[in-house]
């Protein structure tokens, strides 16, 4: 199966709009874009769903742990 120009296009344009959408925090437009069965693999090997990833988790403020961490020498 040959790849055409139009799909390595169309793939570059949603690669580059998840990112935009991840960093800027767009749920609204990361929503229209994730299949339904979505699911979030990282590195070291855990994995979340697609509610998850929308919530974003890991990118909440935590204020607390923060400053624990600040407490125990730690940036």
């Amino acid at each position: 199966m040959q790849i055409q120009s139009s799909d390595i296009e169309t793939l570059s344009a949603l690669n580059k709009r998840f990112i935009h959408n991840f960093v800027t925090n767009d749920v609204t437009s990361q929503d229209a874009i994730l299949h339904p069965s979505f699911r979030a693999i990282y590195s070291q090997g855990n994995h979340i769903d697609r509610a998850s990833c929308l919530t974003r988790p890991d990118q909440q403020d935590d204020s607390a742990a923060r400053t624990r961490r600040r407490g125990q020498g730690a940036a």
